[in-house]
């Protein structure tokens, strides 16, 4: 399944890296490099999509519901070197690194907890942690059993298939996948 969206950004957010002419270029750039494969660029709806920002990544974007609509840039602080962040965060009782084991454990203060099942799950919320070996590569936040919303580092939010990502380069194969169930 091909990209069909993209999520919308934060209302008067000043992006990363604007370009007037094409805000999007970076992202089309990523896609076209890395995503080539299984996404075309002229799929996604780039006037929907979110400007290029530094406030939040694929973790934060994968966990805003859980937070109350928080959106913030989910990275153990010791990791983050010279990138300047809106809003940093990580949950002070998880390991600094940045192991699937820390990210797993990371969603888990927030209610997240591993499933061995990759399906959809009514009354609940799902994501899938990417890993390449021990290395968290990346997030996507289930919206339903078709379509899943990632945020490409500093690039735009797009809406996509279950199996869109699944080749990236340098992501690796394995997935592990999180459920939180409603109360």
């Amino acid at each position: 399944m091909r990209i069909v969206s993209c999520l919308l950004g934060q209302s008067g957010e000043r992006p990363v890296a604007y370009d007037p002419l094409d805000p999007h270029a970076d992202a089309q750039e990523w896609v076209r490099t890395r995503c080539g494969h299984l996404l075309l660029v002229g799929d996604i709806n780039w006037n929907r999509a979110s400007y290029p920002t530094h406030r939040y990544n694929c973790m934060g974007l994968a966990m805003q519901n859980a937070c109350g609509g928080f959106l913030g840039w989910w990275q153990p602080p010791k990791t983050i070197g010279k990138i300047k962040l809106y809003r940093p965060y990580w949950p002070k009782s998880v390991r600094q690194d940045t192991t699937i084991d820390a990210y797993v454990d990371a969603a888990a203060t927030v209610g997240f907890k591993v499933t061995a099942s990759p399906a959809w799950e009514d009354g609940a919320e799902k994501v899938t942690l990417y890993h390449y070996g021990k290395d968290f590569k990346h997030a996507t936040r289930w919206l339903s059993p078709t379509e899943r919303a990632s945020k490409i580092g500093e690039y735009s939010d797009i809406v996509h298939g279950p199996d869109a990502l699944d080749l990236v380069i340098n992501w690796g194969d394995g997935r592990v996948h999180l459920t939180r169930h409603f109360s």
